[in-house]
């Protein structure tokens, strides 16, 4: 092993040491420097393995959330597996776009302005942490469980998970 592979590889581990445990991350820029990284040492190594899985789409269709006109409504990503990072972007009907770094709550409009179509809610999840065995992410509206998606990393480890909502009257 080529003393740059060892380097490449310590740099990893120091990356992978930034992850706290729970799951919540300052930037997203961490998962693309870890993912860059582990493809970088994976095309290295003497004996590839073959690891570098691509991304597989998950669609939850026809999701709904009975809502009043003049309620406002927040979406909540919560990650329950720990490790997870992502960024998480929501599309209104109004045509307005607002993005979650990691876990988190968005103000996304009131029931008037979302019942014109479907909100899209689109998520780009990854788990870097080796233990880990499955990516869990669970999607609220107003403090609610809208959908939970779970998935093994041996399925695959950096999913894209695609919410099709409608908020029709109560």
């Amino acid at each position: 092993m080529g003393e740059s592979l060892e380097r490449k590889k310590e740099e990893l581990k120091r990356l992978l040491s930034q992850i706290p445990s729970s799951g919540s991350f300052q930037s997203v820029d961490l998962i693309r420097q870890v993912n860059a990284l582990s493809s970088e040492i994976r095309s290295q190594e003497e004996e590839p393995r073959n690891l570098i899985q691509p991304r597989k789409t998950y669609r939850y269709k026809d999701l709904s959330f009975p809502v009043a006109d003049d309620v406002e409504v927040s979406l909540t990503v919560s990650f329950v597996s720990d490790g997870n990072i992502g960024v998480t972007t929501v599309f209104t009907p109004e045509g307005n776009e607002t993005e979650i770094q990691d876990a988190g709550t968005t103000a996304i409009g009131t029931g008037a302005d979302l019942r014109n179509g479907i909100t899209i809610c689109a998520s780009e999840i990854a788990n870097p942490i080796p233990d880990e065995d499955e990516i869990r992410v669970q999607y609220l509206i107003n403090g609610q469980l809208l959908q939970e998606h779970v998935n093994s990393k041996s399925e695959n480890e950096r999913p894209s998970i695609i919410l099709y909502i409608k908020f029709p009257a109560l």
